[in-house]
Parts: C-alpha cells; sequence; structure tokens
C-alpha cells in the first residue's frame, strides 16, 4: 500500500504529523527541558529534511551497494516515522496522566554531594587520557585483535569529556572551568574520531544550563548554539581522522571543510542526511527475512558485560543488523545504523514501530515529570539530562543505546548518578533554594 505513495503525498503526511505532534507539545511540554522539543527536532532533520531533499532531486542513498536505496523504500520508511512520532506523542500524554496520578506532596530530594562528583570526575578524568593514549599509541598493535573490536577501551577515550561535564553540573559555568572544558573538548576531538564524543558533551551542556534558568521561555540565542554544533558535527569525523593520520591542522581543516561540501554536492546528499535511507534499506532486508525478530534484537545487550577478549565471537550489539545484511546491501560492514524505526519494524512489524516510539516518547516525559519535582543538583536530573542530551543517538542507532550510551561512553555520568540509589548518603539538607525549587516543580506539574 505504501509503495503507491509519492514523494507530495509522504510530505503532505509528515506536515500534518508535525502540525498535530507540535500542538501536543504546545499543551504537554512547558518547559524546554521536555522531550517533546528534542525529538520533533531530530524528526525534522532525520525525516522531514530528507523527504525535502528528495523531493527536489536528490536521489536515494547508493553508497557501494550494487542494491541502491529505492524511492519507495524511502517514502514507506517516512511515513512510518510519521506514525512512530504519533505514537511518542501518545506517550508524552500518557506519561502527564500518570505522573499526575502519582504525584507525591513531599517528593525525594538526593542531592548529589561535592565529594562524590569530584570523585567520579578526577578518576574520568584520568582513565580517559590514559584510554585515549593507549588506542592512540596502540592502535597498530592492536589491530584485528579482539581488544580492537572491544567497545569498552574505545569507550574510554570520551571520559576526559564526562568529567569537566559532572564538575560544570556541580558548579555551573565559572570561566576558569569552561577554558579547561575547551581544551579537553579540542582532545577529544582529536584523539577520537567518534564525533558524539564531543557533540553529545556540548548538548549536555547546554540542557545544564537550560536547568539552571529561572525562565521556562525558549532562549532564543539556544538556536544559534544548535546551528553552530550542526556546524561543527559535520567536518569533525574527516578532521579528526586526518589529524590521526598525522596532517596539520590547517591542512586537516580545509580537507574537512571541502569533504562536507562535496557531499552535500551529491545528487543523493551526504551520508550524514541519510539516516533515513539507512531505515529504509533495513525495513526492505527484513521484509526479505520473512520472520520478525520478536524483540530479541536487544539480546546481545544481555552478554555484553563479557570483555571480546575473553569471548572473540560474542554476539554484536547490533548483531540483527549483521544477520540481515547481503552482499549487494552490506550495511553493517560499512557501519551505517537502523535506527528507531527500522529496530522496531524487524521486531514486531509496524506495531513494534508504535510499540517502540510509544515507549520511548513516555519513558522520556515520565522521567521528565519525576525531574520537575527535584533540584537542579539531584542525581535524578544528572541522569534525565544526559538521556535527553543522547537522544539522537537512540533516534540514530535503536534502543540499545539508550543503556550503552549512559552506562559505557558516559559511565562517570550514567554511574555517578546510579550510585546515589544503590549508595545514597546520608540525609540531604534541602536548602530553602532546593526547597522553593521543589515547590515550583509540583505547581509546574500541576
Amino acid at each position: 500500500m505504501m509503495g503507491d505513495l509519492t514523494l507530495f503525498t509522504a510530505l503532505t503526511i509528515d506536515a500534518f504529523t508535525i502540525a498535530i505532534c507540535f500542538a501536543i507539545a504546545l499543551k504537554e511540554a512547558r518547559s524546554t527541558l521536555h522531550p517533546a522539543w528534542m525529538f520533533l527536532g531530530i524528526h525534522l532533520y532525520i525525516v522531514t529534511f530528507r523527504l525535502l531533499q528528495l523531493y527536489t532531486g536528490s536521489f536515494p542513498m547508493k553508497a557501494t551497494f550494487a542494491w541502491p536505496v529505492a524511492m519507495h523504500e524511502v517514502i514507506r520508511a517516512g511515513v512510518t516515522s510519521d506514525l512512530g512520532l504519533l505514537a511518542m506523542a501518545v506517550g508524552w500524554i500518557a506519561a502527564r496522566a500518570v505522573s499526575k496520578r502519582r504525584q507525591r506532596a513531599k517528593p525525594e530530594v538526593i542531592v548529589v554531594s561535592k565529594l562524590r562528583i569530584w570523585v567520579a570526575a578526577g578518576a574520568a578524568m584520568g582513565i580517559g587520557i590514559a584510554g585515549a593514549l593507549i588506542v592512540g599509541r596502540l592502535s597498530h598493535a592492536l589491530k584485528n585483535t579482539s581488544w580492537d573490536t572491544t567497545g569498552y577501551l574505545a569507550a574510554t577515550t570520551t571520559w576526559s569529556a564526562w568529567s569537566v561535564c559532572l564538575l560544570h553540573f556541580l558548579y555551573g559555568f565559572p570561566v576558569l572551568l569552561l577554558i579547561v572544558t575547551s581544551a579537553v573538548l579540542v582532545f577529544v576531538a582529536i584523539t577520537n574520531a567518534a564525533r558524539f564524543g564531543v557533540i553529545i558533551p556540548v548538548v549536555f551542556l547546554t540542557l545544564i544550563w537550560l536547568s539552571r534558568r529561572r525562565s521556562q521561555r525558549f532562549p532564543l540565542t539556544l538556536a544559534f548554539g544548535i546551528v553552530g554544533a550542526w556546524l561543527i558535527w559535520l567536518p569533525m569525523k574527516p578532521f579528526a581522522k586526518m589529524l590521526k593520520q598525522g596532517a596539520s591542522v590547517t591542512y586537516a581543516m580545509d580537507e574537512a571543510i571541502r569533504w562536507v561540501y562535496t557531499g552535500f554536492g551529491k545528487q543523493e546528499g551526504s551520508i550524514d542526511e541519510q539516516f533515513l535511507d539507512m531505515s529504509a534499506a533495513t525495513m526492505t532486508l527484513s521484509d526479505a527475512r520473512g520472520t520478525w525478530y520478536w524483540g530479541s534484537t536487544i539480546l546481545p545487550l544481555f552478554v555484553s558485560p563479557v570483555p571480546r577478549v575473553l569471548w572473540p565471537a560474542k554476539p554484536k550489539l547490533n548483531q540483527y543488523q549483521w544477520d540481515l545484511q547481503v552482499p549487494s546491501r552490506n550495511m553493517a560492514t560499512i557501519g551505517m545504523t537502523a535506527g528507531l524505526v527500522a529496530e522496531g519494524y524487524v521486531n514486531f512489524g509496524y506495531a513494534g514501530v508504535v510499540l517502540y516510539f510509544f515507549g520511548v516518547g513516555f519513558a522520556f516525559a515520565w522521567a521528565h515529570f519525576r525531574v520537575a519535582h527535584s533540584h537542579y543538583l539531584s542525581a535524578s536530573r544528572l541522569l534525565y539530562l544526559f538521556c535527553l542530551a543522547s537522544a539522537a543517538q537512540l533516534y540514530r542507532d535503536g534502543l540499545i543505546s539508550g543503556v550503552w550510551f549512559p552506562f559505557v561512553y558516559a559511565a562517570p555520568i550514567g554511574w555517578t548518578a546510579v550510585s546515589y540509589w544503590i549508595w545514597k548518603p546520608g540525609r540531604p539538607r534541602v536548602a530553602p533554594l532546593v526547597r522553593q525549587t521543589i515547590e515550583e516543580s509540583v505547581e509546574y506539574v500541576r
């Protein structure tokens, strides 16, 4: 049925979907920290922007495929993403209804302690710098070994960024700390080609700033920050790779900008604009397989704590993508992602898309309303702000990223927050400002 849809019809459906969800967001999301605004922005970039590109003459993704992605595949993925966004909006409504029923008169406040934050930040900085140097110095020795493919060693290379993020969460944005943070982010960018190691910390710091603001209104200056982060994100991967190959900073920057410009000039567009095409290709591969996964795509997560050096044949986190790929469409080998929409589809079909998006929308919105009861230095807010900052990874990479990112790649953030539920400090002293914040939050939810 969807194969008969045109691009114009898909764009029309998308426009109505965004209008409906935006109206729901205006009613449900009274704070800039509500997940509705983040997910609407992600949808606009991954789905709407891509459909507009195709409508204005671009071609679907070809990459190195012998079986290129067809237009009708991308159209189906776009409309299915709209179905998912609607389900997510229903999740926002349901979360608010549940939060009202479970509202407590005296919400628990677990305020982070300076000692624990400093210990976590110091350990993260030391491990992060060591990890970056080890991976850099031994990259040749680790090549084609079990250590070369383990995610745990690679994850530590970004921990120095999370170290300074913890300090910003505690102290805000003093000038000296901002200088240190800038230097750390440059270090991470140079030693790690994975762009999330810089971009997610920047988004996280932005959310910390918003969390500390008194006003709930959307700051217009944030729009310029979003554009700036996007402009940094695009050339960061080629820039870091060329620096690691020994190129000068000037040459690497020139080549990175040229790479981005060339990518935008291609008729099929840049790979950074084709996430919808990747989801479309995965959905077709799932149809070719003929059976659903029935939720088993998350099973590798349960064996992930076992280091690959001890179990070289351990299933990959995205093992289902390796099982689905064919030589003419070798997505997993290239390193492409299925996305949340395709992961839901390969598990339960269109019902899976609805289930996945409703679950994510409900979980994020429910967490937001829980955070609304807490002080800006609460452990729950620390974890929520990071999960919100990494929402784009969840949408792009799938459900497993919701666990892998906060507790592996950003382990200093995730485990520091969780530690307050595992090992609670003494009864926190709630200062008048904290008490006032709680009362305002309760009134906000009402």
